[in-house]
C-alpha cells in the first residue's frame, strides 16, 4: 500500500488506474472504467471504449510496432567478424560453423554486448541488463560469467578476440557486425 492525499491506496488499485490511463492514451475515445472484484487477487479492470475492438487493437499494435526493430525480425542471423554468428530466435551461438552451448546468463551477456559492438559496458550496466535487477555487489557475478563465456567461445581465453576487458571501465564486444546482403 502507498499513501496518496493522506489516504492509503492498495498498490493493485494504483496499477489498475495506471492501466486505465495507458488505455486512454492508446485508444482515445474512452467511455468509462471501473474496478471489479473482491480481494486484491480477484480484481479486474473493466473498460468501455467507443471504438470497435478491431480499431483498438490496431492502435495498440501500432504503438508497439514503434519499439520493434524490423531489422531484428527480418534478419534471423547476426553475423560478426571472426566467424561469430548469433541465431536469436533459436538462442544459438555458432563459431566457425560449430554450435557452442551456452548457459542462459552466458548467452544473455553475449547477446547484450552484440547489440552495441565496440561500446564499453560497466559490470553494473551488464548486471542490470542481464539479471534485470539493481545491485551494488554485482561485480563477481558478471566477471565469473564472462570468464566462463570466454572459455566456451574464445580460441584462447587468456587473449580474447571476441570479448575484451577495458581496464577500469568494463567489457566490450571487440568484433564488428558484418552486413549481410
Amino acid at each position: 500500500m502507498t499513501k496518496a492525499s493522506g489516504k492509503r491506496i492498495p498498490l493493485l488499485e494504483i496499477a489498475c488506474r495506471l492501466l486505465i490511463e495507458i488505455s486512454i492514451f492508446l485508444c482515445g475515445n474512452f467511455k468509462k472504467a471501473h474496478i471489479r472484484g473482491g480481494d486484491n487477487l480477484g480484481k479486474i479492470v473493466v473498460a468501455t471504449f467507443t471504438e470497435s475492438e478491431e480499431e483498438i487493437w490496431k492502435r495498440v499494435l501500432s504503438a508497439l510496432d514503434k519499439d520493434i526493430n524490423p531489422e531484428t525480425i527480418h534478419s534471423p542471423v547476426l553475423r560478426f567478424e571472426n566467424n561469430l554468428e548469433i541465431h536469436p530466435q533459436q538462442r544459438q551461438i555458432v563459431i566457425a560453423g560449430v554450435e557452442v552451448s551456452l548457459s542462459y546468463l552466458e548467452y544473455e551477456i553475449l547477446y547484450f554486448l552484440t547489440q552495441r559492438p565496440g561500446w564499453v559496458f560497466s559490470q553494473e550496466q551488464i548486471f542490470e541488463a542481464v539479471w534485470r535487477i539493481e545491485s551494488d555487489s554485482c561485480f563477481h557475478a558478471v566477471a565469473n560469467t564472462i570468464s566462463r563465456l570466454r572459455k566456451r567461445i574464445e580460441p584462447n581465453p587468456k587473449s580474447p578476440i571476441y570479448i575484451k576487458t577495458v581496464p577500469g571501465h568494463g567489457y566490450k564486444l571487440a568484433v564488428q557486425s558484418i552486413q549481410t546482403p
